[in-house]
């Protein structure tokens, strides 16, 4: 006796593909892909702690070729980024200081220049324990646009999958 057809040989039988069909081409995920852009920014510390430092996933990797840097994305690693005013005598690390050509609530924080737009992002959404911003992100005019359709996109993006995941767990 012959055992009784599942579902999906049941729905295979039903819907017959026709000679015509279309021919599936394997998409090209390197333009599906969204690109990071890498930015010029200053990244200020505007927390309390004199010795702050965040390790977020991915890195830029520097490649020299020739006389040229060759800059790109890797999703492998952590770049880990130290905002400390001091060193391990205490003393005060001067160079990591904003400034005091810059405007007064930023003047003598610590900072960094960083040029990872996904790392800039989540810099820009950190919040301390009491909800305040705990980073403040200044970018190079001529990068803002771009940064700003980024932040755009991404945030469109996790809407999208956090919608997709809810939906999957109703």
């Amino acid at each position: 006796m012959p055992r009784p057809a599942t579902l999906i040989e049941e729905q295979q039988a039903a819907a017959p593909v026709p000679m015509d069909a279309a021919i599936f081409q394997k998409p090209n995920i390197q333009s599906a892909r969204m690109r990071v852009p890498i930015t010029k920014a200053l990244v200020v510390y505007m927390g309390s702690l004199d010795n702050k430092s965040v390790a977020l996933p991915g890195m830029l990797v520097r490649n020299k070729r020739g006389d040229r840097i060759q800059v790109s994305l890797s999703e492998a690693g952590i770049e880990s980024y130290d905002f400390s005013k001091l060193d391990s005598m205490g003393d005060v690390i001067t160079q990591r200081l904003v400034p005091d050509t810059y405007p007064p609530d930023v003047r003598g924080r610590p900072s960094l220049r960083i040029d990872h737009a996904e790392h800039l992002r989540r810099f820009a959404r950190m919040k301390d324990d009491s909800g305040s911003y705990e980073f403040q992100v200044r970018l190079h005019p001529d990068d803002l646009q771009t940064f700003e359709e980024y932040v755009h996109r991404k945030e469109r993006a996790l809407q999208s999958n956090e919608r997709n995941v809810t939906e999957i767990a109703a």
